[in-house]
Order: C-alpha cells, then sequence, then structure tokens
C-alpha cells in the first residue's frame, strides 16, 4: 500500500507544481508571495509524504520478489533505498542512484516475474528516461526538456504505483509465482 501511495502523493505533487499556479496566477499580474508560498508548500509536502512512502514501500516491493531476484536484486534494492534517502535528506546528486537504482530494480523485476510484466517494463523506461532527461538538463526544468523529465517521473511513479497495487491485493501475479503461491496454500 505505501508504494501505491507514495507513487500517487508524488505524481499529484508534480501536477500541484504544474497545475496550480495555472489556476492561482493571473499572466497579467506578478503572484503575490504567499500564492507562491501556498503551492511550494503544498508540492513540498505531497512529495516528501511520497517519498517518504516510497522507501517503505521499496521494502514490501524486495521482499515479495527477493528469493527470484538473488543477489543483484538485494543491490538493486540497496542502490534505489539509497538514492531515496539521499533524496529525503536533499543531497543534489541523488539523483544518479535513485534513477540507477530503479532501472536496476525494473530489470530484476522483469527477470524474477513475480509482478505484471508491463509494470516492469514500464518501471524501467520511467527509470531510463528519467535518468536521461536529468543528465542532460543538469536537474534543470528548461522548456520542453523539462516537460519530458516530469513525463518520465509521472511515468515511473505510476510503475511503482502499479507494482505497489498488485502486491497489496495480490492480482497481477505471473504464472511463475502462481505454482508457488499454491504450494504454499497447501501447507
Amino acid at each position: 500500500m505505501a508504494a501505491l501511495l507514495g507513487g500517487v502523493l508524488f505524481i499529484i505533487a508534480i501536477l500541484v507544481s504544474l497545475l496550480l499556479p495555472l489556476v492561482f496566477f493571473d499572466p497579467n499580474e506578478p503572484p503575490s508571495q504567499g500564492t507562491i508560498s501556498f503551492v511550494y508548500i503544498l508540492r513540498s509536502f505531497l512529495a516528501l509524504s511520497g517519498e517518504a512512502l516510497l522507501v517503505l514501500g521499496l521494502v514490501g516491493l524486495y521482499v515479495r520478489q527477493s528469493e527470484s531476484t538473488g543477489v543483484v536484486g538485494l543491490i538493486s534494492f540497496l542502490v534505489t533505498f539509497f538514492g531515496l534517502v539521499l533524496t529525503l535528506a536533499g543531497v543534489p546528486w541523488s539523483d544518479l542512484p535513485l534513477t540507477l537504482g530503479w532501472a536496476l530494480f525494473g530489470v530484476t523485476t522483469l527477470k524474477a516475474r513475480i509482478f505484471p510484466r508491463p509494470a516492469a517494463i514500464l518501471l524501467l523506461i520511467g527509470a531510463v528516461a528519467t535518468g536521461v532527461v536529468s543528465a542532460l538538463l543538469g536537474g534543470g526544468l528548461a522548456g520542453v526538456g523539462g516537460y519530458v523529465g516530469i513525463g518520465a517521473t509521472i511515468v515511473l511513479n505510476a510503475a511503482i504505483g502499479w507494482l505497489g497495487f498488485n502486491l497489496f491485493t495480490g492480482r497481477g501475479v505471473s504464472t511463475a509465482a502462481q505454482p508457488k503461491a499454491k504450494e504454499e496454500s497447501q501447507i
């Protein structure tokens, strides 16, 4: 549930930062300091809450597939966890371990075949796209590239939410994992 809520909160934070200025700001007048502060505080609260939930959700996602992913899965988990913690701490270069970790986590999720394949592919695409855009723009959100980066981040968090939903509901578990689940239920 934490991965699902974390992904959704982070997407909402992105949409708040994009849409609320359009609602509150008159293009003919400079925005008031209070309006800017409200949007910033709301976005920061949602993003921080989403990131904290993603840390918890990552643990659940990893535990579900840990037996199938082996050492590479553990490394992907640790790099992603480290990147999330650095992001929460506000470390400027946290994008590198975070996107690398999510990409590696996507690869191990594909190999494990525990979660739906499209969700794992979306996670991998979102992580790689986020990393490429971040590297090209240096973390800045200028012009069209900034919107591509925002879109990639939304794709990444949607994939995390999808994985969290599947973990929470038990839906979408691949056929490779079903015999194991049947054996456990007979014990």
